[in-house]
């Protein structure tokens, strides 16, 4: 080969080289920027459930179970250590286990368990944050202060106090933590529904600015907002307050992910009882100080197996439970009935139509009482929240089905007064003020009982729950005792259990 060729040879592969070069220079720099920014991202990962009552699996045995809440968390753990839990309000009450009695180790009498089970299991997962919701004003005000006494999680208050002002026993205000440098902040707000008569719940929105200003004064980075009110007050919430980064919610008892405000600050809510969960990836750039979230709503099901240790939990209060039952006259797993229809309880549907469960239930009302013209029930006696499967009916779902029990009256109203009372019962829609009956409709704007137009003046008895007009609730004041409209009768009490059980054997005869 001649020098002339040789020499153009090597002119031709010297930009390749310099090509090659470059590429390897930018290469590296790129590789050692990426370095450098990864050691500047902070993973975390929040689990978030909402409104839990039950321990077990619902629906069949299909849905839920904290025992495969608990596969899961571990699963997480594994995969980010930065995991962390948080339970946005409603645990406490109600639940059938709840109403149980026992005694307890150095007390004399049989209490009710009165959500002691829950915290039990929890305590148990390790979990981490939890805040208060409307239903834990269902206990009375010893029975709260003891399962808040009990609870080795931390429980984040920012607008509720007892009647003397002072904080309830192991709750704190907003709060921070640090994860490898990252601030998070974290508050709890609870919406004003529910106090038991011993709790002052301030304004939930002033409550959440002065939490949020105060979090940001410690140098928070990242500012979580657990909430327990309904979703247009959440939705506001991230409108109005920029500085809050996520809305982990809780009281539909319906799972929601909105976008809202002009950062389009995620709010979520998961379904009730662990049927599902949201699993939040949060990514932090402590360089840019760029918050990125992912949030996956996650079905807690039959092909997640449970936690063995966190199941024997959960086994050892049920059968506690169960216990209890037997000495009420009942035997939970005996099954009553075969059903062959699915019988709808979850509080999205009884608190805004007929259901083949609502019917149900007000068809054994009119069983107890033959002499009834027509039965009322308000929706929110109905807190199994699940829908019963075609299959086997127990005692213990019926337990379920109303934890509170309670009873049935026989009363009389004029039609005048039950006319009212049933618009008001519309005007609830959506709450537990909401009416389920049976033998009354309503025919082109016009009520009718057994087909037949209701005459203002005439006095037709109505079977009826007996806490409506004994507690005379806002939600229908017409139909309480002391409104004078509606008279009591002579006719005895049935307990609402037996009265239901009795009306799935009379729906679902054996063969």
């Amino acid at each position: 080969m001649n020098c002339a060729k040789l020499n153009n040879m090597k002119n031709k592969q010297l930009p390749l080289l310099l090509i090659l070069s470059l590429l390897f220079f930018v290469s590296c720099k790129q590789t050692k920027q990426e370095e450098k920014e990864d050691k500047n991202i902070v993973n975390i990962t929040v689990l978030q459930l909402n409104d839990v009552y039950e321990m077990s699996p619902v629906s069949g045995g299909k849905l839920g179970g904290l025992a495969r809440v608990q596969t899961l968390l571990k699963e997480l753990k594994a995969e980010n250590p930065n995991t962390f839990t948080v339970l946005s309000g409603d645990m406490l009450s109600p639940s059938a286990i709840g109403t149980a009695k026992i005694k307890k180790e150095g007390e004399e009498k049989e209490q009710k368990i009165a959500g002691a089970q829950m915290v039990d299991v929890l305590n148990e997962m390790n979990w981490d944050f939890f805040m208060l919701g409307n239903h834990e004003f269902d206990l009375k005000e010893p029975e709260l202060r003891a399962r808040l006494s009990e609870m080795k999680f931390k429980v984040i208050s920012d607008n509720v106090l007892d009647t003397s002002g002072a904080m309830f026993p192991n709750t704190q205000t907003n709060l921070q933590f640090e994860v490898e440098g990252v601030k998070i902040g974290l508050l709890g707000i609870t919406l004003d529904k529910n106090t038991g008569g011993y709790a002052i719940i301030s304004p939930a929105f002033e409550a959440a600015e002065k939490a949020v200003k105060e979090l940001k004064n410690k140098g928070s980075n990242i500012i979580i907002a657990l909430t327990h009110q309904v979703l247009i007050d959440d939705i506001n919430m991230a409108a109005e307050i920029a500085d809050i980064d996520i809305i982990m919610g809780g009281h539909e008892h319906e799972n929601f992910k909105l976008l809202r405000g002009d950062d389009f600050t995620p709010i979520t809510k998961a379904d009730a009882n662990a049927k599902t969960v949201f699993v939040h990836k949060l990514s932090y750039n402590k360089m840019s100080k760029k918050l990125d979230i992912a949030s996956e709503l996650v079905f807690i099901d039959d092909q997640i197996k449970e936690d063995p240790a966190i199941a024997q939990v959960v086994n050892k209060w049920t059968e506690l439970a169960f216990n209890s039952f037997r000495k009420m006259g009942y035997e939970p797993a005996d099954t009553i009935c075969i059903s062959d229809k699915v019988l709808d309880g979850t509080e999205a549907a009884v608190r805004n139509r007929a259901t083949e469960l609502t019917n149900l239930i007000t068809r054994g009302f009119l069983s107890a009482y033959p002499t009834a013209d027509a039965s009322i029930m308000n929706g929110g006696t109905v807190r199994i929240d699940d829908k019963l499967q075609p299959g086997p009916i127990t005692q213990y779902d019926i337990l379920k089905i109303s934890p509170f029990g309670g009873s049935i009256s026989l009363v009389s109203m004029n039609g005048e007064t039950l006319v009212k009372a049933l618009i008001e019962g519309q005007e609830n829609i959506g709450a537990g003020g909401f009416l389920q009956y049976a033998n009354i409709s309503k025919v082109n704007e016009e009520w009718m009982i057994n087909e037949k137009p209701v005459e203002p003046t005439k006095v037709y008895k109505i079977a009826i729950t007996s806490y409506i007009v004994e507690r005379k609730d806002n939600g229908y004041a017409l139909l309480g005792y002391k409104s004078n409209h509606v008279q009591k009768t002579a006719a005895p009490k049935h307990q609402f259990v037996k009265v239901v059980i009795d009306q799935f054997r009379k729906e679902f005869p054996s063969e």
